[in-house]
Formats: C-alpha cells, structure tokens, sequence
C-alpha cells in the first residue's frame, strides 16, 4: 500500500469518527435548533413568574395624618403623599386645650408617606388613624358624586356654576337626606341623635338595594341608571352637626352622595344627599 492509499484510508477513518451513532430511520433535528435551545434556556419558569412583586392595589380608605415635624404642614404631606387634589384638615383639642391637626389621607397616599420613611431608614414614624368616617367628597365643578350618573359623560358634565344638579353643595345646611336602611328606623335615629324625628316617605332613582355584611343594606348605582325607584325615608338634617353624628353611624363603609328625592305626600321632587355603599364591588350581594 503506498502513502496516497494510506492517506486516503486515514481521511475515511475520521469522517466515520464523526457519524453520529442514530438508527438509520432517525429524522433529522431541526435547523434551527441553536435558537431553539437558545429561546429554552431564556424561559422563565413560572414559579419565577409568580414571585414578580406587583404593583399595590389602593382601596377607599380614609386615615388621618398627624401634622407635626418633620410633616408639619399639609404641603408637606400633599408632597410625600404625591397628592394632587386639596384635602381636609381636621384640628381637635386634647383635655388640656393643646390643640392638634390632622389631614385626611387616602390609602396610596399613606402608602407614599410611609414608604419615603421606609426608604430613608429615618426613626419618625408618622402618626396614622383610621377615618372610619362616611366620606363626603361633593365635587364643586362636576356632578361627581351622583347616585347613578357617570359624571365623564358628556351629557352629565354641568353647564355652569348656577346648575341645580350641584346641588346639594358640599356645606349647604339644612339639607335633605334619603335613608333605606337602619336610619330609617325612627328608633334607631331617635337613638343617634337624641331627638324626636320627623321623616317623610319618599323615594329614589338611579340605584338598587343590594346587602353586605349577609345583613345590612347597600346602595349600589344601578346599571345604567335604570332600575325601580328605592323606597325609604326623607329626613331633613339642620346643620353639620349632626350629619357628622350621620356619617359617623354609617362608618367608612359608605360615602355621601347626591340624589334627586321624589316626596310621596305632594309629589314634589328636592335635590338632596344620601349613603352609597362605599366597599369592595364583590362585597355587596343580591
């Protein structure tokens, strides 16, 4: 055998030594395996996927935050808070007439403020209490809140500061209130507010009675606005006072709004205010 026989045998053994061992029917692997096994090794598997920290959900919750320093004033809080509406500002006075302010949060608010004192490791904590209050936020420059009405429609939006759908304005006394659930019972107002009461019967459009708590009354908008009238009591409150005692029987579970109230006697109708269930939608039941 001379060297080009031998070279050639030796050329013929390597590429055999290259030959995968596969059964001869074996189909062949797809051209594009690199990438393949590439897009599998950048897979994230789910369990990964599940422990992805996602954004806080901020509920109806009202507190209030003690303004003393370094959060001082309600720029301050407005700013931590990363709020852009003005809120409230409560003063109380202690036993020895010291007097303190608070102002009222909302839970993302409250998130922010202590989430900067978290983030700068600072020793204050801020005083925080629960407003476990019927809010009543009635908007100046839109009908927001009204039972039933989407105030961003465009046939809901006010034609101008004169329009009686703003009606009852947020400081307006005397004012009327439609109550369908407990406080329509003349016993347990009586009890509440240490007075005879005097109720007129009367009605409501644009909600629907629903119940949470498997025992107590929810007013819901209706869809679309349309449902029967809600049948219950006209009750007519003479000052803040006493819609404080209200809102505070109602507890932060419901929320003032406005409402348009049919009386029974005369028929007549006045724009006035009631109690909508303010909790999670999945709370209020058939």
């Amino acid at each position: 055998m001379d060297d080009l026989d031998i070279l050639a045998e030796l050329e013929e053994m390597a590429r055999a030594s290259l030959v995968l061992d596969e059964p001869e029917n074996a189909e062949p692997l797809p051209a594009d395996v690199t990438h393949h096994q590439r897009d599998m090794d950048l897979e994230v598997p789910p369990e990964i996927l599940n422990h992805v920290p996602q954004p806080p959900k901020f509920g109806k919750v009202k507190y209030l935050v003690k303004l003393e320093n370094p959060i001082h004033s309600s720029e301050i809080v407005h700013r931590l808070g990363c709020i852009t509406m003005p809120h409230e500002v409560f003063t109380a006075t202690d036993e020895d007439g010291d007097t303190t302010k608070f102002c009222k949060i909302g839970e993302e608010a409250k998130f922010h403020i202590l989430q900067h004192f978290r983030q700068n490791k600072s020793r204050f904590q801020p005083t925080v209490i629960r407003y476990n209050v019927a809010d009543k936020d009635l908007f100046k420059t839109s009908i927001y809140p009204t039972l039933g009405c989407d105030a961003t429609l465009p046939q809901n939006r006010i034609t101008g500061d004169d329009d009686k759908r703003l009606l009852s304005a947020r400081n307006e006394y005397p004012v009327w209130y439609f109550f369908y659930g407990t406080l329509a019972d003349p016993d347990v107002l009586r009890e509440q507010l240490g007075v005879e009461v005097d109720y007129r019967e009367a009605s409501i459009k644009g909600g629907v009675l629903k119940t949470w708590g498997g025992k107590y009354k929810a007013l819901v908008d209706a869809p679309d606005g349309k449902a029967p009238p809600v049948k219950g009591k006209a009750f007519l409150v003479k000052d803040k006072k006493v819609e404080e005692t209200l809102r505070t029987y109602e507890t932060d579970k419901y929320e003032v709004t406005r409402c348009l109230i049919e009386m029974a006697d005369f028929g007549e109708e006045v724009r006035g205010l009631t109690f909508r269930f303010a909790g999670e939608a999945d709370e209020a039941k058939d």
